[in-house]
Parts: structure tokens; sequence; C-alpha cells
């Protein structure tokens, strides 16, 4: 947990005296001062990611982390309301193949960055929790990094905002976003131990 003097904040735009990072230092300022439109603190929304897309989305460096989140279905993910982001359980070895081969091949990250299915799934905490939160919104106007990660037919969403948990929280998903169980709401809040502007 960082903090950082005078930097307003990503989601809100106001300008506090301090704000709290958590897990990723990108997420600069996570408000806990906004309305419960900015804050999944107070929402308890949730929205669940197959593995291994989240885990490239919160945790390949840049510029190789992944930018956008894909579908076959249009989901409406709340734009611009900040989500806990769940992974779902373990995916098969087919799936998690092609979706290496993927990031190696169109989106171009290293083969050394990317994990083999053992290696990545040696790590049950990994599977079935709550491993971040962030922004989603419509990529109306695409950057250069997103064109990486979009694939041809499908809804495509960007990631404003992402940042990791220090510690990922168990929790069974759902379909669509999701309000999170309030025991486990209690862990969140404690995982990412902030403090209101």
């Amino acid at each position: 947990m960082i903090r950082l003097a005078h930097w307003p904040c990503q989601w809100c735009g106001c300008l506090h005296d301090r704000h709290t990072i958590y897990g990723n230092a990108e997420l600069r300022g996570l408000c806990l001062g906004a309305s419960e439109r900015y804050t999944p603190l107070l929402s308890g929304r949730a929205l669940s990611f197959k593995q291994p897309w989240l885990h490239y989305m919160l945790h390949l460096p840049r510029p190789h982390t992944k930018t956008v989140e894909n579908r076959k279905r249009p989901t409406n993910p709340m734009w611009g309301e900040a989500l806990w982001w769940h992974a779902s359980q373990r995916p098969s070895r087919r799936y998690f193949d092609a979706a290496r081969a993927y990031a190696r091949d169109v989106a171009q990250v290293p083969p050394e960055l990317l994990e083999d299915y053992d290696t990545f799934c040696a790590h049950p905490e990994r599977f079935g929790s709550v491993q971040g939160l962030g922004v989603l919104e419509q990529p109306n106007a695409p950057r250069r990094s997103d064109f990486l990660w979009i694939m041809a037919g499908q809804f495509h969403m960007r990631a404003r905002v992402a940042a990791a948990l220090p510690e990922s929280v168990p929790c069974k998903g759902s379909l669509g976003v999701w309000r999170v169980p309030d025991e486990v709401l209690v862990q969140l809040r404690a995982a990412v131990g902030g403090e209101q502007c």
C-alpha cells in the first residue's frame, strides 16, 4: 500500500491531500471518498473473468499488459464503475494453451513472461477467487496498445484501471455482474486495508 500526495483520482477526478494505491501502482489513487459508483468497497459488485486472461490483465508488465476484455456476448459491466475482478475455475489445458498462444503470437508477449499450463495451475489461489479490482469502459477510441488484444468478431471492453490485490480472496463467482457475499466483502476490505480520503 503506497500513498501519494495531491494526485487526482482517476475515477472521480477529485483532488485530495492523500490517496491510497492498492496492489498495482498503476491504480494511482483509489478514492474511497468517492460515491458508490466509483468504489467496489461500498458497492460489493464483481465480474468474473477466465484465466489466464485475468492474470494477463493484472500481472503482465507494461507494455505487454492485456488492456482489453473480449466476450462472445455483449456484457454490461456498468461502464465506468469500479468492480471486484474475480477469476473463474481452472480452464482446460486446451483453452489455456490457446490463450497463451494468442498472447505470444498475436499480442506479442515475450514467451518468458508466459507460464505453461502446469506451472500456472500449480497456484490454486489463481482460481475461484477475487484477484483484483478495476474499471471497464467501451473502447470507443482504442489506444495503440489495445489493438493487439482486440479479437475479431467479439465484443470488447477496455480496462481503464486495473489493480491486483495483495492476496486473492476465495469466492464463488456467477454470470454477469454479481454481488459479493457479505462475508467475502469483509475479507476484501481487510485485504486492501484502505482508509477514506
